[in-house]
């Protein structure tokens, strides 16, 4: 980390970013909430899933991919449900994991271990969208 301190223009300047940011996100907001809502199956969790993804993006742009010409993301739309399927898919894959983690009955460990090396399996071989179609 820096020592240099953080000054009123650095704030200005990250809020500047910060609007330019939410300017190139608007449009395609409204899709990504109807599709965050289709993975989660409610929206309360799609509102979350929404917000994580949003706060994702905006870290991405200290990196440049958001804006300018030579970017790596040409369409912001595709970018944010790229972000939002890698995140969920994290989440379920996180829930599975305590989830196992918490048994105590050993047939059920055993049973969930299988159907755990399923879906690793089919997360391996498949794209987030033909996971998430197998899963729907």
């Amino acid at each position: 980390m820096s020592d240099r301190e953080f000054t009123d223009a650095d704030a200005q300047a990250a809020r500047e970013q910060w609007f330019r940011y939410l300017d190139a996100v608007e449009p395609v907001r409204a899709d990504l909430h109807t599709y965050c809502q289709h993975l989660t199956r409610t929206i309360w969790d799609a509102e979350d899933l929404v917000q994580d993804t949003l706060l994702k993006g905006f870290a991405m742009t200290a990196r440049g991919d958001l804006h300018g010409v030579d970017g790596p993301v040409r369409n912001v739309k595709a970018y944010l449900f790229r972000v939002a399927s890698n995140h969920w898919i994290d989440q379920q894959r996180k829930a599975r994991r305590s989830q196992l983690h918490y048994q105590t009955e050993p047939e059920e460990a055993e049973e969930a271990g299988e159907v755990g090396s399923a879906i690793e399996k089919a997360l391996q071989l498949s794209s987030p969208q033909e996971f998430i179609a197998l899963v729907l």
